[in-house]
C-alpha cells in the first residue's frame, strides 16, 4: 500500500500537469494576440510611410493586408479610398468614402472627396445631397458651395445652389466668386 508521500505525488502529477499545460497555452495564445496586434502596427506603419511617399501600390497591399484581419481599420478605409481617388479611380474610391464618411462624419476632406468622386461618375444627385450635407456642417466651406454649383442639372438644381450662395457667409472669398 502507497504512503501518504507517494499518493500526494501521483495526484500532483495527474492534477496538477493540466493546470500547468493551460497556463502555458494561455501565455503561449496571449503573445500570439500581441505579435498579430504588433504586426497591424508594423503595417500601418510601413503603409503610411509608403503613403507619404506617394507609392501608392505598397501602401495599398499594407491597407489591404491590414483589412483583412481587422475589416474595421477605419485608417485603412479612410487611406484605401483616398487612394483610389488620388489615382483616379473613383469607382473603387467610393466605398471606402462611403465607409469613411458613416464612420468619421466630420472629416470634412473625405467628404468633399467623395463629393468630387460622385461629380467624376455622374452622379450628380448624390454629389449634391453630399455637398449640402458639408455645407450644414461647415456653412463657410468655399469648396463645397463650388462644387455643389458644378452638380446643377436642373432649374430646382440652380436654386438650391442660389440659396446657398445667399446663405455663405464668406461672400468676398474666391470660392464665392468662383462659385
Amino acid at each position: 500500500m502507497p504512503d501518504t508521500q507517494e499518493i500526494s505525488e501521483i495526484l500532483m502529477r495527474r492534477y496538477l500537469s493540466p493546470v500547468v499545460s493551460a497556463l502555458i497555452l494561455l501565455a503561449a495564445l496571449s503573445t500570439v494576440g500581441c505579435s498579430r496586434a504588433a504586426k497591424k502596427a508594423r503595417l500601418l506603419d510601413r503603409a503610411q510611410v509608403s503613403f507619404e511617399a506617394g507609392q501608392y501600390d505598397m501602401a495599398k497591399i499594407d491597407y489591404l493586408t491590414v483589412l483583412r484581419s481587422e475589416a474595421g481599420n477605419g485608417t485603412a478605409i479612410a487611406r484605401l479610398g483616398q487612394i483610389w481617388f488620388d489615382e483616379g479611380v473613383p469607382v473603387r474610391a467610393v466605398p471606402f468614402l462611403l465607409r469613411t464618411r458613416d464612420t468619421a462624419p466630420r472629416d470634412r476632406e473625405n467628404r468633399l472627396r467623395l463629393v468630387r468622386a460622385y461629380l467624376a461618375l455622374g452622379q450628380t444627385a448624390e454629389a449634391k445631397k453630399e455637398a449640402l450635407a458639408v455645407l450644414h456642417e461647415y456653412p463657410d466651406c468655399g469648396e463645397a458651395l463650388i462644387l455643389l454649383t458644378q452638380a446643377v442639372r436642373s432649374a430646382e438644381d440652380v436654386q438650391t445652389a442660389e440659396r446657398a450662395l445667399r446663405s455663405f457667409p464668406q461672400k468676398e472669398t474666391s470660392d464665392y466668386c468662383v462659385a
